[in-house]
């Protein structure tokens, strides 16, 4: 897992049709952003991947909140669930215990 820092800086792919189509089919965590900002970590697992999962929150699928989102970053990780967690622990402790803005902690554990 890299620092969760470094998916907070810098330029991220931009939340379009035509760039997911070069994210991968396999299991992994995603970050999804809104003006810069993280407001999403989410993990790709049980044969849903990280294309997948990006399409369907390009889509609406998941909710107007996340639709809304400007940019994207993947990691590719054999645990997604176990990635996804640390990285919210790791938001967290950053962040006066507050999860991303479209993580709620009841969706959080999920």
């Amino acid at each position: 897992m890299h620092d969760f820092l470094s998916f907070n800086e810098g330029a991220a792919t931009p939340f379009s049709a035509a760039h997911l189509a070069a994210a991968p089919a396999a299991s992994g965590v995603y970050f999804l952003y809104r003006n810069e900002r993280l407001v999403y970590v989410g993990a790709a697992v049980h044969g849903a991947g990280i294309r997948q999962e990006l399409e369907n929150h390009l889509r609406g699928s998941y909710g107007a909140a996340t639709r809304a989102a400007t940019a994207f970053r993947y990691e590719l990780t054999r645990n997604p669930v176990v990635a996804k967690h640390q990285y919210l622990q790791a938001h967290k402790e950053r962040f006066g215990g507050r999860f991303p803005a479209c993580n709620t902690p009841e969706r959080a554990l999920a």
